[in-house]
This record gives structure tokens, C-alpha cells and sequence, in this order.
């Protein structure tokens, strides 16, 4: 199943922006992108994630200025999207994605879609059950 969450007049913070102030600032920063995302994510009623998804990144500048690197908004959202639960782990075993997309727009605006995976079950690592074992007799 396909899920897009779009938020309109908003962009993450860039890693640039992250790595470039304070720590505590940093944290400030992710708090608010993953709180933005959030909202947003619950106004679509995106689900948290069971399994494997791909996530595709889009981000829509109006305006002049410099457009930023493609995976510059990748860290933030990714960082979020684990913290709110709409993806398990940002490992490649729980996640894949798309090359970012940023690209200028008459309206500033960003696109996250997720997609569940179906795994095949032979892929699936299964954890062997305990059974209890029987007590020695005294």
C-alpha cells in the first residue's frame, strides 16, 4: 500500500544546517521536522510501519536562490520517520528509498511517500521457538 504525506510551505532542515550549529540546536531542529511530519502523518492517516518500506523524497523550492544537494534533506526526514514509527529502522534490512528529488515549483512544498514491501516468506528470518525443558527429577 502507497502512502504520501504532503506538507505544504514547509521543507526539512538540511544536514548542512544539522551539522553546522550547536548539538542541542540540532536536536531542537530534528524535534520540530519530526513533529511537522507528524502532524502531517497523522492527518493522512499513514499507518506505522509493519515491515519493509520504500520511502521516495520529494522537495519543491519556489523562489530564486541555490536549489540544495539532493540528499541534503535525507538525514532529518529519515531520522523522523524511525523517531514517529513510520519505519522501523533506517537500515537498508527495513527501508529502502529513491535518490531524492529537489527541483524548483511554484509552490514550496515537501512530498514523502512511503510503500509497504511485501517480503517473500523465504526471505523472512525466523527466530526458532524455545520450548520448555522438562525438569530434572531430584
Amino acid at each position: 500500500m502507497k502512502h504520501i504525506i504532503e506538507i505544504e510551505n514547509w521543507t526539512p532542515h538540511t544536514l548542512n544546517k544539522l551539522m553546522g550549529c550547536h548539538y542541542r540546536q540540532a536536536a531542537r531542529y530534528k524535534a520540530s521536522d519530526t513533529q511537522v511530519i507528524g502532524v502531517y502523518a497523522k492527518k493522512t492517516n499513514t499507518p506505522k510501519a509493519q515491515g519493509k518500506r520504500h520511502m521516495t523524497l520529494e522537495v519543491v523550492k519556489a523562489g530564486a536562490g541555490r536549489l540544495a544537494d539532493p540528499d541534503a534533506y535525507f538525514k532529518s526526514v529519515l531520522d523522523a520517520l524511525v523517531r514517529i514509527g513510520l519505519l522501523r529502522d533506517d537500515s537498508s534490512h527495513w527501508v529502502e528509498w529513491s535518490q531524492p528529488i529537489i527541483r524548483r515549483g511554484k509552490e514550496t512544498k515537501t512530498i514523502i511517500t512511503l510503500e509497504d514491501i511485501a517480503i517473500h516468506p523465504a526471505h523472512v528470518h525466523h527466530t526458532p521457538r524455545r520450548t520448555a525443558k522438562p525438569m530434572a527429577k531430584s
